[in-house]
């Protein structure tokens, strides 16, 4: 029955439940339904017609002017329909795969517009990243179950065995005629015997015919346990004080933690003076079995890893050489697969209400430590690539949906002007009763320790007229009056760090445009900002899973790499991209419009001139 589909035998099931059941009929009437139309009409939910014509004639003008509701339970317009977050929701639970796309999100946005005379249902634009979650979910519960290599090996075993028991296995069906395997189909009466324990009718002979096939059901569980919980050494002092993932959000102001200061040399550093100022921690340390200062040298080399073995502290130089492996646990300098990552994904997933579609715990069962060029690494079980690159997904979609969403970055480069206002106008004290201001703070770690969310409402509440314009552009902040996103140019290519400043001077310029034009709306360079945003999957334009060594089931101690061709046709080809947004500083709709109606103009002059093949 090559042409035979599943939404058919739903609704010859359905008429099978209507006609078999007492008087349904009759309840359904008493509900007020109307008979036979709204049966009809239910069957068309189910299996929808694919023009007016071949709708029920009674439902031609339904279709015409209702035909969004077609597209709710089997929409075979772009397949997104209550069915599938019903199975995404159901097997991933049962599975233990994280869903990582939110169908209450996409009720929220979703809405009835007309297309092309016809009603449909539309989705606000900005949930388009939602929806490639949702095909990227759907494309990844068929990689890691519906058509896992286990599963449709032991599918196909399961075809053969009931090929050779079809005609021994009788059904009886309607005016008790008798069907077998294959023909039960034809009669819903036999259809609905026909459940999951026709493959325990002959359990025993079946077991043993996989037997015989020498199927591996199930992998081997490893006894060692390769990566240790070691992430409260790096629970980033940062984030405790209200500096969370500085890094990858440029630190929220060079002001604040300058360029050339990575926030792991700042965690180290608030390690150095958490040990020192507070009492007699290095005692309590030594009486739970520490060495010192040795002890403390490791937990600042787990937080900031040597580059090589010359960097490492004198009395680690030999660890580093034979257990390598222990600086990939808490910051992976090698690939970014850490436990930092997956606190952060765990922690902001969670508070975001952003599916995490990675599982943390699956990668901690499949890790080991092998030999790879002479030192000792973290690997992984070559099965568990897709889970890694679930991984690298989840990174990007926090960063493209979080992180640097368009209204969290002009938030921050406000945020950042008002703290540049006020830098010198608020005194800090540190070590020795000495003043800091909001820039060098970071040069004394006591003063850095009262740089706190406070500053924000410090800033905000204060009465001094040499914080005035600070106070007013946090006030507009307060009051969502923030600088209006406008338009994006997504370049084509990967610009470098150093050429990203370029560019941004090269669109200024550029704006606003036409020159005549701009100048008869009152526009100038300054009622402009340009903010870049580079997302990738952490490791710039590179694959990361290039960085990262498997191992398999039969030889776990030989590691080789995967290529990207071997997993899947289906993955990126580029890992990074850098936006250009461009904000109008103003609040007036008709300047705002004129301002976009320039950025418009100027997109395609502006892109096409900066192509780059990377």
């Amino acid at each position: 029955m090559e042409n035979w589909k599943h939404e058919e035998a739903s609704v010859e099931m359905f008429d099978h439940l209507v006609e078999s059941n007492g008087d349904l009929k009759g309840m359904m009437e008493a509900c007020g339904m109307e008979l036979p139309e709204d049966l009809d009409f239910i069957k068309e939910m189910i299996k929808p017609p694919k023009t007016q014509e071949e709708s029920s004639p009674q439902y031609k003008e339904r279709l015409k002017k209702k035909s969004f509701l077609y597209e709710i339970v089997a929409n075979k317009r772009n397949g997104i329909d209550v069915d599938k977050f019903d199975y995404f929701s159901r097997d991933c639970h049962h599975l233990g795969i994280k869903n990582n796309f939110d169908h209450g999100r996409f009720i929220k946005f979703a809405r009835v517009c007309e297309v092309d005379g016809q009603n449909h249902i539309c989705i606000r634009d900005k949930e388009v990243n939602n929806l490639y979650d949702l095909f990227h979910t759907r494309f990844s519960l068929h990689r890691r179950a519906y058509q896992h290599n286990v599963v449709k090996i032991i599918e196909h075993m399961i075809a053969e065995a009931f090929l050779k028991a079809d005609t021994h296995i009788q059904i009886e069906g309607s005016g008790r005629r008798k069907f077998t395997l294959s023909t039960a189909i034809d009669d819903m009466e036999a259809y609905t015997k026909l459940t999951e324990d026709y493959g325990e009718i002959s359990g025993e002979d079946m077991f043993e015919y996989l037997k015989e096939k020498g199927l591996e059901m199930w992998a081997d569980k490893f006894k060692e346990k390769s990566v240790i919980k070691l992430w409260e050494l790096n629970d980033d002092v940062l984030a405790k004080m209200g500096i969370d993932q500085a890094e990858d959000r440029q630190k929220i102001l060079d002001i604040i933690l300058p360029a050339a200061h990575k926030h792991e040399e700042a965690s180290v550093e608030m390690f150095d003076h958490l040990v020192e100022s507070n009492g007699d921690l290095k005692g309590m340390m030594e009486a739970c079995g520490m060495e010192l200062p040795e002890d403390l040298d490791f937990i600042k080399e787990m937080i900031k890893p040597p580059k090589t073995q010359e960097e490492s502290s004198p009395q680690y130089k030999e660890r580093l050489k034979k257990k390598s492996f222990l600086y990939e646990i808490v910051a992976n300098k090698r690939n970014g697969i850490d436990v930092d990552k997956f606190d952060y994904f765990a922690r902001d997933c969670h508070h975001l209400g952003i599916k995490n579609n990675f599982d943390h715990d699956r990668f901690i069962k499949f890790a080991r430590v092998c030999e790879v060029d002479g030192q000792k690494h973290i690997c992984i079980r070559d099965k568990e690539v897709n889970n890694l690159y679930d991984l690298f997904h989840t990174r990007f979609s926090l960063h493209r949906r979080a992180y640097q969403h368009r209204v969290v970055k002009i938030i921050e480069h406000m945020i950042t002007e008002a703290f540049l206002k006020a830098d010198t106008h608020i005194q800090i004290e540190g070590s020795g009763r000495r003043k800091f201001t909001l820039s060098t703070a970071i040069d004394d770690m006591e003063a850095y320790t009262k740089l706190t969310d406070c500053v924000f409402d410090q800033i905000l509440n204060s009465t001094e007229d040499n914080l005035k314009e600070a106070r007013e552009i946090l006030k507009n902040i307060v009051d969502r009056k923030h600088y209006r996103y406008l338009d994006e140019i997504r370049h084509k290519g990967t610009p470098t760090k150093e050429e990203i400043p370029q560019l941004k001077e090269e669109l200024a310029a550029a704006l606003p445009f036409p020159r005549q034009e701009a100048q008869a709306d009152g526009l100038t360079q300054e009622d402009f900002v340009i903010l870049s945003a580079t997302m990738d999957y952490g490791s710039g334009a590179e694959d990361p899973i290039n960085s990262v060594d498997f191992y398999d089931k039969k030889n776990q101690n030989q590691t080789f790499k995967i290529k990207r061709e071997k997993v899947s046709k289906l993955l990126p080809v580029h890992f990074s991209e850098t936006l250009f947004r461009v904000y109008g500083k103003t609040i007036d709709p008709k300047i705002l419009e004129a301002a976009k109606r320039h950025f418009e103009q100027l997109n395609p002059v502006w892109s096409d001139s900066h192509v780059k093949v990377s």
